[in-house]
Parts: structure tokens; sequence; C-alpha cells
């Protein structure tokens, strides 16, 4: 008698049927009762065919439909599977988080996420490229939820977001940021910055602080990073982290302008 063969196919659309777009090697194995290479081999099949794809060791995305052309899916439908897979807190952030938040022309190549130690290498793929930074931890408060078709992803608020751009400028040029800093200007909390702000460098926050005020005249939501600056020591800081030092030393943030600065809008 010959032996049944497992319906990959109807694998997966059971899982499609449970509203989930991933799943792991594992899963599979348990299903099939198959070995761990005859599923390998069989799932190699299908990334051939354009029905899956492997985004890391032993995890698997379906593509769907309406992403066959393309064969790519969007990573804010599988990031958080993903994540619980690898056990690991996190949240998406900087450029990706800001585009989720309104900053229109923000839409980069790579999806930044960030967790915890230890630390984890990128994922780069064809068509996909996932980069990972490495946080000690972070308050509750410095994320939301966002719906999505497939649940639930945490996202950096729009005022963690400036904080983590901030904090993460030679990465991203200090124009680029500051544009970015000025459209998430009009969606930010001023409460939610100041209790944010307590979580981040003092250099952090001076920066920050220094870019709303006096490059984007919103004193009206700097003043409260100047009551978290208040009750900590403040030492002069240059605003660019670049080989430039030369410049002048601001009274209220003790920030030094070091860098020519050309808004990316």
């Amino acid at each position: 008698m010959v032996e049944k063969r497992f319906p990959y196919i109807d694998f997966i659309n059971q899982v499609l049927s449970v509203g989930r777009i991933s799943f792991t090697l594992d899963e599979v194995i348990e299903k099939s009762g198959y070995n761990r290479k005859i599923v390998q081999v069989s799932l190699s099949r299908l990334i051939s065919k354009g029905k899956i794809l492997l985004i890391r060791r032993g995890f698997y995305v379906i593509i769907t439909p309406e992403f066959s052309i393309q064969r790519s899916i969007p990573y804010i439908m599988y990031i958080d599977d993903l994540m619980t897979y690898m056990q690991r807190n996190y949240y998406v952030s900087l450029l990706s988080a800001a585009a989720l938040h309104g900053a229109a022309h923000q839409q980069p190549m790579q999806f930044f996420v960030t967790t915890t130690m230890p630390f984890i290498r990128d994922i780069k793929k064809e068509k996909i490229h996932i980069s990972f930074t490495i946080k000690n931890g972070w308050d509750t408060s410095c994320i939301t939820q966002l719906k999505t078709r497939t649940g639930y992803v945490n996202v950096a608020t729009a005022e963690a977001t400036i904080l983590d751009l901030v904090e993460n400028l030679q990465n991203f040029g200090l124009g680029r940021v500051i544009g970015i800093i000025e459209e998430l200007s009009e969606v930010v909390n001023k409460n939610t910055l100041k209790k944010i702000a307590n979580f981040y460098p003092t250099s952090v926050v001076q920066r920050t602080g220094y870019i709303l005020d006096d490059l984007l005249g919103r004193e009206d939501i700097a003043k409260c990073l100047f009551v978290v600056l208040s009750k900590r020591n403040i030492y002069p800081q240059y605003l660019s982290l670049s080989t430039q030092k030369n410049g002048s030393l601001t009274d209220k943030w003790k920030i030094i302008p070091n860098d020519k600065i050309e808004i990316d809008i």
C-alpha cells in the first residue's frame, strides 16, 4: 500500500483560514509526521513556485494571491509572528515607525525593528531586509499596538520614534531626521513626550529639544523636554556626531550646531 502524501497546499490553506499568514517548520513536521529533511525539501519546492517565503530558518510566510506578482509580503503582516517565533520583545521603530505615523515621504527599503540583547543579525534576502536595533529595554509607554489584517503589531509611539531617531542620528543624517521630526511634531502629545523622555539619555533629550525649539520653531513642544532636563546635569553636546567640531554653544539647550543643516522633506 502506497503511503498517502502530505497535502502541503491544504495545510497552507488551513493556516490562512484561521487568519494567519505564517507557519513554522516544526508545525509541518508535527502535522505530516515526516522527518525534517523531507519537509525542508518539499517546502523548498513551494518556495521555488512562489507559494511561500523562508524568512528565517524554520519560519515561513505564505504568499497570498494579491502579492503573488511581487512575490513578497508586507513586513507588518508577519513581524509579530516572527518575533514571537524568535522569542524576542520588540517594536517597529525608526523610519518604519515614522512611516506608520504619517511621515508620508518615509518609505524605507528596509524594515526597522528594535529588540533586546543578545545581538541579532539583520535578515537580508531578495526583497527582504529587516534591520534590527538593540536596546537594553524600554518602558511600555514607548510603544503602541497597531491592528493589522493578521493581528497586532508593537510600534514605537510618535514620541518614542522622534527620540529614537535622534539617538540614531548618525545612521540617517541630520537633515533627514529633522525633516521627519517636523512631520511627526504634528501628531506629538506633549505629556507623552515628557514621560518618555525620562527613559532616554540626557544628550538625546538636549538634541531633540534643540531641534524642535531652535530649528523647527516648536517651543510649545520643546518646553516639556526642558522640564525633564531641569532635573538633570546638562553638559555641552555637539548637534551632529560628525567629525566637524566648530560651532557656538547655545545657552538654553547647551547644544553646539556643528553641521550644515539641509532639511529633507
